[in-house]
């Protein structure tokens, strides 16, 4: 009984996750075509093995085949075809309930073997209490001492001690219940540190889990700074050795989409201050590993669909491989440095724009006002060489002279 219902857990919170990404698709109306990634995530729980083994042991099928068929010809369509949430949020509502309904019905049926499984359990302890107290009035005497050390480990193994033995000579029933318990005792110990394993495993999952999350938030928030570029990049490049098997971590970055033409940042490399604008720089060679032996070279291009930004070198750690949650942080880090290049780029360009307004502004504003207060300096002194008849000719000299300067000015 216990065996039928392992797994039913696990499916209520298949079908509790089928509802949630149904409300996700619902407020991403209208869906994009980067959402059938969601989409396929819902087809997958919906066909997990777990879910369809419950269905099939609480003889479930058929309401389960009706979900999947709604979810088939009529909640996707109408989710892919809607252009607002409200076209959709009827057909939701109506996958959602036939949801609530099956895990209704799992919940429901596991109560009721649960139930069972207590009351037999109980009709086994009163039996056993009553086949125990028995014995003990027949045979109170006679196994008085074995029985008080089988109760002593009994004690023990409450208490989490697997340790404690009992060892009777003959071949009765005491005897053979001492070896029964001390196989038990075996048998749990072996149990409870393959518990106390698994827990440990968990935790050491979890643990990595929320370091990569507390890397990625702390990448977020410096890759969002104002510092320059190198001092924002290299001090998370410098943290990766620490989450995975990666050593001498450098970044290239080409410039103007030029392969050939590029800067390069290391932690190997000293500070350089006529290529790092800034001058408390302590991003280069402050993470020197001691460590130099070669490893297989790796690299990681960071581009869009226009530039070519560079690329993330790296040596691998000896064998080691990177797991599919290391792959998944490192793809999504270089991702975020790909995003922080395309706005530094477009800041710069913006920035260029910019000072080209202000030179064409200025160049106006010479053509505006000082051309035409040459001009009219010119016309001034056309006037006097006019008018002047009765100048000395040193005088009209020094009157050609400041028209020929005006001419050139």
């Amino acid at each position: 009984m216990s065996q039928n219902i392992q797994g039913n857990a696990h499916a209520i919170n298949k079908a509790g996750s089928l509802r949630m990404q149904s409300y996700r698709l619902l407020s991403m109306m209208p869906l994009s075509n980067s959402s059938h990634i969601y989409q396929d995530d819902l087809e997958r729980d919906e066909t997990n093995r777990d879910l369809q083994q419950a269905v099939l042991r609480e003889g479930l099928s058929e309401p389960f085949s009706q979900l999947r068929a709604f979810w088939q010809t009529q909640l996707r369509p109408q989710l892919q075809q809607a252009s607002r949430p409200d076209e959709a949020a009827r057909d939701v509502a109506a996958f959602v309930a036939q949801l609530d309904d099956l895990v209704f019905a799992i919940n429901h049926s596991t109560e009721e073997r649960i139930a069972l499984v207590t009351k037999i359990q109980r009709l086994f302890i009163a039996l056993m209490g009553m086949v125990l107290l028995a014995t003990i009035l027949y045979l109170r005497h006679r196994l008085l001492t074995p029985l008080r050390k089988l109760v002593a480990m009994a004690q023990a193994i409450g208490h989490g001690d697997f340790s404690e033995r009992v060892s009777l000579s003959g071949k009765d029933e005491m005897s053979t219940l001492a070896q029964a318990l001390n196989s038990m005792s075996d048998e749990l110990s072996a149990i409870y540190h393959q518990l106390e394993q698994s827990v440990a495993e968990q935790t050491t999952r979890l643990r990595q889990k929320n370091d990569t999350l507390s890397f990625l938030y702390r990448a977020s928030r410096r890759l969002h700074t104002n510092a320059p570029l190198c001092s924002r990049v290299m001090p998370i490049l410098n943290e990766l050795p620490a989450l995975m098997p990666l050593n001498n971590i450098q970044l290239r970055l080409y410039e103007s989409n030029n392969q050939e033409q590029f800067h390069q940042f290391s932690h190997e490399a000293p500070y350089d201050a006529a290529s790092c604008p800034d001058a408390n720089c302590q991003s280069c060679g402050v993470y020197r590993n001691a460590n130099t032996a070669s490893g297989e070279p790796l690299f990681w291009t960071l581009h869009d669909q226009h530039h070519q930004y560079g690329m993330v070198l790296a040596t691998r750690a000896g064998e080691c491989e990177l797991s599919p949650d290391q792959q998944q942080l490192l793809n999504t880090l270089l991702r975020q440095l790909t995003s922080t290049l395309t706005l530094e780029r477009q800041s710069e360009h913006q920035q260029q724009l910019i000072l080209m307004e202000e030179r064409a502004a200025i160049a106006r504003e010479l053509h505006d006002s000082l051309a035409q207060s040459l001009s009219c300096l010119k016309i001034h002194v056309s006037c006097i060489q006019v008018q002047g008849g009765n100048l000395s000719d040193e005088i009209r000299s020094q009157l050609t002279e400041m028209r020929e300067e005006l001419n050139t000015a």
